[in-house]
């Protein structure tokens, strides 16, 4: 998705708003019509991200949202095979 800020004339400051766990700086950059906003994210990691991703909650952390989920579900997974194995060993 495209920032259109600058064609509808408008521009919107979403300077300490937050976004899932980042929050918004400031301007970082802009390149055609995307503008990008270093955001520092509660992990501690700063990031410039396009505006649009943010406001459409398509980006919600640096990227440590993500590792973390899925390290979650590994350890799930883990954790099922684990427990299916002792069952399997405790009937032989």
């Amino acid at each position: 998705m495209q920032d259109n800020e600058h064609k509808q004339g408008k521009k919107i400051d979403i300077t300490g708003k937050r976004f899932g766990r980042l929050v918004a700086i400031e301007e970082a950059y802009r390149i055609k019509e995307k503008t990008y906003w270093k955001c520092r994210c509660d992990c501690g990691q700063e990031v410039a991200i396009c505006k649009s991703s943010l406001l459409y909650g398509q980006t919600r952390s640096c990227g440590c949202l993500k590792r973390e989920l899925l390290i979650a579900r590994n350890r799930a997974k883990r954790g099922v095979k684990i427990e299916d194995n002792k069952l399997y060993n405790s009937n032989l």
